[in-house]
C-alpha cells in the first residue's frame, strides 16, 4: 500500500510504502489495527516515495518521481527508482533509509524529468527474463516536456 503524500516526521510529502500480507486480513478491520511486514518511508521532502510501484518474479520496484531537493534548480525532481528483492534481504520492519535499504537505486538525468512517474516489468523481448520499463513525464531530451520512456533489459 503506498501513501505519496504521508507526511515523514517533519518531512512534508515524503510518502510512505507499507507492506503486509494479504493471508492475515480478515473480515473488517481498521487501518491502526493491521500489523506491516514492513514500512519504507520517504526521507526528501516533496519527494513522493511509492508513486508508482510494479513487482517482477524476485524483486519490487518502487519509484520516487519527485526525488531531488524541489527548491535546488539544479536537480529538481530528477526521480529516483528502488528495487527492493524479495527473499531474506527484504526489509522488514521500519525502514527510514530507502536507499541503503535498496538492492538498486537508478537515479534520472533530467531536470524536471521525474523519472519513474510510472513503472512496469514484463518480458518484452521474450528472452524469459523480465525487463524493467519506466517514464519520465517531463523528459525534455526530445522536445519541451516530451515525455521518455526508458527500457532496460533483464
Amino acid at each position: 500500500m503506498s501513501a505519496i503524500s504521508e507526511q515523514v516526521a517533519l518531512t512534508w510529502q515524503a510518502g510512505v510504502l507499507r507492506v503486509f500480507d494479504l493471508a492475515g486480513l480478515e473480515g473488517d478491520l481498521l487501518f491502526r489495527n493491521v500489523d506491516f511486514e514492513a514500512t519504507i518511508q520517504g526521507g526528501e521532502r516533496n519527494g513522493h516515495f511509492s508513486w508508482g510501484l510494479s513487482a517482477s518474479s524476485n524483486s519490487l520496484w518502487v519509484s520516487e518521481p519527485y526525488f531531488g531537493n524541489y527548491r535546488a534548480e539544479e536537480k529538481a525532481a530528477t526521480g529516483r527508482l528502488y528495487e527492493y528483492t524479495f527473499g531474506t534481504s527484504f526489509p522488514t520492519g521500519t525502514v527510514r533509509d530507502r536507499a541503503e535499504a535498496a538492492s538498486t537505486c537508478l537515479t534520472g538525468r533530467e531536470v524536471r524529468g521525474r523519472f519513474g512517474q510510472h513503472v512496469v516489468t514484463l518480458d518484452l523481448d521474450g528472452d524469459g527474463h523480465e525487463d524493467l520499463v519506466t517514464t519520465s513525464v517531463h523528459s525534455s531530451s526530445g522536445a519541451a516536456h516530451s515525455g521518455l520512456v526508458s527500457v532496460f533489459f533483464g
